[in-house]
């Protein structure tokens, strides 16, 4: 196709529908492209000539929210590198998340892209000064897009961001937090604070180990399937599915904090009754994490606020119960309770049950929240009675039995007269020819075109009003973003918590006893992976 442009020849031009944009972009940022969204920026019933447009977004594999290539079980982590005298800076967030992350690694390139491959990232964000050499090796190993950022300044209203960072590390997070903003055009009001951590706070397995001990994907396949991760994986929600796998790829190896998770274990084991229902209560929690991060982007839909709605709603529960297994004050449920109530009511009062995918589509706002919603409303259904006497009243006075009154989004409404009793319509009845048909003719009438005018408008109106409503609401929630990431980090813990006890249950798992000796002694060992997915095993 092509556009004419004042030109000698039309410029070419090339699109996809609107509504099936979303599998060609995970294709495109698959493949590492960088897909620049361009949107009309102004009403065009209101514009004068061209209707104004502008980039509103560019998606880039390492910014990528929502759609087929984000796996649900993965982080799609953003990286950012930088070189500070003799060690390096690693940033990553995720954009889905608002999950924001530093470290600062020995000047070893080995160690810098062990760490960056255990974060799966598709995209690193560099500075001029950066030399990409570094990563050569990394470039024949998986598929990376690099990016340049030289912006190195915090916006202000995100310097708390970097609390508790020193200069070089602010820095390299603002060279990632102003690639996001330049590329997103979004007020990043979900981004967390920066957790700073110490990669030797973890067990250290070089890249050679980890590839062969296939944690979280198989040396071969590249593929979850027949890994420790898909033993263990046995949580309700994408959330702890997610959180899992963080614990897999940085091993704990303090003390205090391992055995306070064999407590839980062993709590919930005691506790089996209650187990089971927290089981069965986080079946009804949505990915409460990502769906904060769609909040932020303003792309949240009806369906989203609605799962929001429904995981709130099993908090009380949930909160009970952990009472009871005691282990409530290690997952605080009750400090921001009053808070999770509010947005839960918020929503409640104003989302419809059954309320469509697209916020722009109607049927979204409950009626009652909104009077003046409901006067439009109220418009349309009394056109309904109306069109139907209509065509009662025209059936009666023409005489035509099967006369009837319709409406399509192109000719708008109509009177439709079949064939065979076209001779039958009079010029005294105001017909006026709008369409034909192979079986029938279609008229208008100067009564039904006034009648249409103050139907459609009423029908726009209320559309308008109701995507209004919507759009308010979801701004109202952004307000709970950090209250609600907060909540998800709980539940994600809890989950994988809960999946831990069924897998200790179900294969007999027992608690193991810590041990300070350096030496290694196994007897009557068990592999829990091998032992699912063959029958016999000779080591």
């Amino acid at each position: 196709t092509g556009k004419d442009a004042g030109a000698p020849e039309r410029v070419p031009m090339c699109g996809v529908p609107y509504h099936s944009v979303s599998g060609y972009l995970d294709r495109l940022t698959e493949k590492g492209y960088k897909i620049a969204i361009v949107e009309q920026t102004e009403d065009p019933a209101l514009a004068k000539g061209l209707v104004s447009r502008d980039v509103v977004r560019i998606i880039t594999p390492g910014t990528v929210t929502e759609g087929g290539t984000l796996d649900e079980k993965d982080n799609n982590y953003l990286v950012a590198v930088s070189l500070d005298k003799d060690r390096y800076l690693l940033s990553y967030c995720d954009l889905s998340t608002g999950e924001n992350y530093c470290t600062n690694l020995p000047f070893s390139e080995d160690i810098l892209i062990s760490e960056i491959l255990k974060l799966k990232t598709k995209e690193i964000v560099l500075g001029d000064e950066f030399n990409q050499n570094v990563f050569a090796i990394l470039k024949n190993l998986v598929p990376i897009t690099f990016s340049l950022e030289n912006n190195t300044v915090l916006p202000g209203y995100l310097k708390g961001l970097a609390e508790g960072l020193d200069n070089a590390e602010e820095k390299n997070v603002a060279r990632l937090i102003n690639y996001i903003i330049r590329t997103q055009k979004k007020t990043l009001v979900h981004m967390q604070k920066v957790s700073k951590y110490d990669s030797s706070s973890f067990m250290k397995i070089d890249l050679s180990s980890r590839r062969n001990l296939e944690l979280i994907e198989t040396l071969r396949f590249q593929n979850r399937k027949n890994t420790l991760f898909s033993v263990l994986d046995r949580c309700t929600t994408a959330m702890g599915s997610r959180f899992l796998k963080k614990q897999l790829i940085f091993p704990l190896i303090e003390r205090e904090k391992i055995e306070k998770r064999y407590d839980i274990i062993e709590k919930l084991k005691k506790h089996f009754l209650e187990a089971a229902d927290l089981k069965k209560a986080l079946e009804s929690v949505y990915d409460l994490e990502r769906i904060v991060g769609k909040i932020a982007y303003e792309s949240a839909n009806p369906r989203d606020m609605l799962q929001l709605t429904k995981s709130l709603g099993v908090v009380p529960k949930l909160k009970d119960l952990l009472q009871k297994i005691k282990i409530g004050d290690y997952f605080d449920l009750q400090g921001d309770l009053a808070d999770y109530q509010n947005l839960f009511n918020m929503i409640n009062q104003a989302i419809a049950p059954d309320a469509p995918f697209s916020a722009k589509d109607g049927g979204v706002i409950k009626e009652g929240y909104s009077e003046e919603l409901d006067g439009l409303r109220n418009i349309n259904m009394e056109s309904k009675d109306y069109l139907l006497a209509l065509e009662l009243r025209e059936r009666e006075r023409t005489g035509i039995k099967n006369l009837k009154v319709g409406y399509n989004r192109v000719f708008g409404y109509y009177i439709e007269v079949s064939k065979g009793n076209n001779s039958l319509v009079k010029e005294e009845y105001g017909y006026i020819r709008k369409q034909t048909l192979s079986n029938s003719e279609r008229f208008i009438t100067q009564e039904l075109k006034e009648k249409e005018a103050s139907i459609l408008r009423a029908e726009e109106k209320a559309l308008a009003l109701e995507y209004e409503l919507f759009t308010k609401i979801r701004e109202e929630a952004k307000k709970y973003s950090h209250v609600l990431q907060k909540l998800a980090k709980t539940l994600a813990e809890l989950d994988m918590m809960v999946a831990f006890h069924i897998i200790a249950n179900e294969n007999n798992y027992v608690r193991p006893q810590i041990s300070e000796d350096q030496s290694i002694e196994i007897k009557n060992s068990r592999h829990p992976v091998l032992e699912k997915y063959t029958d016999t095993f000779i080591p």
